[in-house]
């Protein structure tokens, strides 16, 4: 799939931004501790990645937090829609990463999570809100640079 342009990053802003906090809050009333277990090796698993500039790892975790953690809500219609909706941000997002390393991610998860402990469904929900926007606004700004020279050229 090809890399976004601005306004796909801006129409994928708006559908992840309808779907994906909305599955947060009907996840939250099926987050068991287990789950929250689950949840935090799997957010030390990204945090390790970002540690050491693991791109892959990093790209793996994340997804595997977020569909984890939307996986609560049950919901059978809409999970597939915010699925395409990864994939069709993920050559982007690959791009970000290459070229603005791990180091400085956003990572809201860790207030997702104790918004999550308390039963904030909306504190956990808004946590997610401000990952995307923020991983959102990162891929827009790192596409808007000049790709890097060919050292080959």
């Amino acid at each position: 799939m090809p890399v976004l342009g601005g306004d796909q990053i801006e129409e994928l802003r708006f559908a992840r931004l309808a779907l994906e906090p909305e599955l947060v809050r009907k996840s939250a009333e099926n987050i068991t501790p287990a789950i929250l277990d689950r949840l935090s090796q799997i957010d030390a698993a990204l945090n390790q990645a970002i540690a050491i500039g693991d791109i892959q790892g990093y790209m793996l975790q994340n997804h595997a937090f977020h569909m984890q953690l939307y996986g609560q809500a049950d919901y059978q219609i809409v999970m597939p829609l915010v699925q395409a909706l990864w994939l069709r941000a993920a050559p982007s997002l690959r791009i970000m990463c290459g070229r603005f390393g791990t180091q400085n991610l956003p990572d809201m998860h860790q207030r997702a999570l104790t918004a999550l402990r308390t039963g904030n469904a909306a504190a956990a929900a808004q946590a997610i809100s401000d990952d995307i926007n923020q991983g959102l606004d990162n891929v827009r700004a790192v596409l808007a640079l000049p790709a890097a020279p060919d050292p080959e050229i």
